[in-house]
């Protein structure tokens, strides 16, 4: 009895086992892609920023050489 009893225990204890981690999994997910997606709008607005000012600073750097030339 002993047997029939440790075995429907193991199966029982995975049965439990997965739905919980399906149930962990599924919470954690749309956070994680929400981070992601979070995390990569501002990285594009920091690439965007950094870039005009670049430009800007090359467009006051032509101004300056044009009234310096003239």
């Amino acid at each position: 009895m002993s047997t029939r009893k440790r075995r429907p225990n193991t199966i029982q204890k995975e049965r439990v086992k997965l739905p919980s981690i399906t149930q962990r999994e599924t919470p954690q997910k749309p956070p994680t892609f929400r981070g992601e997606k979070e995390s990569q709008i501002p990285n594009f607005v920091q690439r965007i920023a950094v870039m005009l000012l670049y430009t800007i600073i090359v467009i006051m750097g032509y101004i300056i050489t044009n009234f310096l030339s003239h």
